[in-house]
């Protein structure tokens, strides 16, 4: 059967939500991060911003599901030219941009850190997180589904566990370039950390009219657990208070409110068009923010003006206004699509599953 036969193409309404929700999050984070340090914050609002931080394994989450979802079988064959194309191009041009950005007094230094951001040196790292799924995609379709679901889900648990524990609770074991690196940032870009998000999505969206029976059949326990996994975000930041997507317990608080969220969007027919805008717009939201948040954070300092914690709404708007128009204005231009990633200009009503990051 071929993998065109085999893809459905059915309005999931729910991923429309969460994915603008999840994109939401992590300009709130990042809006946050500009505004406050969080070594002088109480632990309400480190809370707070653990909480933001489920946006980036959602999108993990969310892309295993749309790729699950509509193709069962085997990806098409344009697959990964698309992906390419769409996601890896705008990635590859922004890694560019923000080496330029950052270097505008030193040129010489440009094509270092492009290299740089190029493996993962700058937000974009995501993307190359995603690519690795993709391919992690056909391994799974092809030899997995050969095993049980509760088996394999329950080894990616204990490998994503594992792993995230080494870099949470153990110190880095020298000086060494290299480890530092590793210790720092370098272990957010292996699919390790990421693979218990992804295998339970995938079997999630191989089973989806499963997935969605259960989840309202255990409506209750996700109820209760979700204030559990918020104390428990809250007690961490009393002993280790740093703030990522990267921490063991955001690992089951993250898996809980995709879950609670699923239960409060799975019937809505029509989604509010703020929604279908944000993410419609997501992907080059999420590499054009950054920008837009160290240029209004430099404009908000130079004024001297003591806006409190009002400048985290401030650039939260600011950010995402100036986003959306930008993106909008560079789609107006044939190649726009691969410097900061496409859009439907259309937006019709009735949506399909969202191309773009998380799928």
């Amino acid at each position: 059967m071929s993998s065109k036969k085999e893809q459905k193409t059915g309005v999931l309404n729910e991923i429309i939500i969460i994915r603008a929700i999840a994109c939401l999050s992590i300009v709130m984070l990042h809006s946050i991060t500009f505004s406050v340090n969080y070594a002088e914050v109480g632990i309400p609002l480190l809370t707070i911003a653990t909480i933001l931080s489920f946006g980036t394994p959602t999108f993990v989450f969310i892309s295993a599901l749309i790729l699950s979802y509509s193709y069962s079988n085997e990806l098409p064959r344009n697959f990964y030219w698309k992906r390419i194309k769409f996601i890896f191009f705008p990635f590859a041009f922004m890694a560019l941009f923000y080496a330029c950005v950052q270097n505008y007094h030193s040129p010489a230094n440009i094509m270092k850190d492009t290299f740089s951001n190029l493996a993962g040196g700058y937000h974009g790292w995501f993307v190359l997180v995603i690519f690795q799924f993709y391919i992690l995609h056909q391994l799974f379709t092809k030899f997995l589904l050969k095993f049980q679901s509760s088996i394999i889900i329950f080894i990616s648990l204990i490998i994503t566990i594992s792993y995230l524990s080494i870099f949470n609770f153990v110190d880095r074991p020298s000086e060494q370039p290299f480890i530092q690196y590793l210790w720092k940032t370098g272990y957010w870009l292996p699919f390790l950390g990421w693979l218990f998000y992804f295998t339970l999505a995938f079997y999630c969206g191989r089973n989806y009219k499963a997935f969605v029976f259960y989840i309202k059949r255990c409506r209750k326990y996700i109820y209760v657990a979700l204030p559990i996994t918020i104390c428990l975000l809250a007690y961490t930041n009393v002993s280790q208070p740093f703030i990522g997507s990267k921490r063991v317990d955001v690992v089951p608080f993250t898996i809980i409110f995709i879950l609670f969220l699923y239960l409060m969007f799975h019937k809505v027919k029509k989604p509010l068009l703020i929604f279908k805008l944000i993410s419609e717009y997501s992907f080059g939201i999420y590499l054009t923010h950054m920008f837009y948040l160290r240029l209004l954070n430099s404009a908000i300092d130079e004024s001297e003006l003591n806006l409190g914690y009002s400048k985290i709404f401030i650039l939260f708007i600011g950010t995402i206004l100036f986003s959306l128009m930008t993106i909008n204005i560079i789609n107006k231009f044939k190649f726009g699509k691969y410097l900061v990633g496409r859009i439907n200009r259309k937006m019709p009503n009735k949506m399909k599953v969202p191309k773009g990051l998380a799928g």
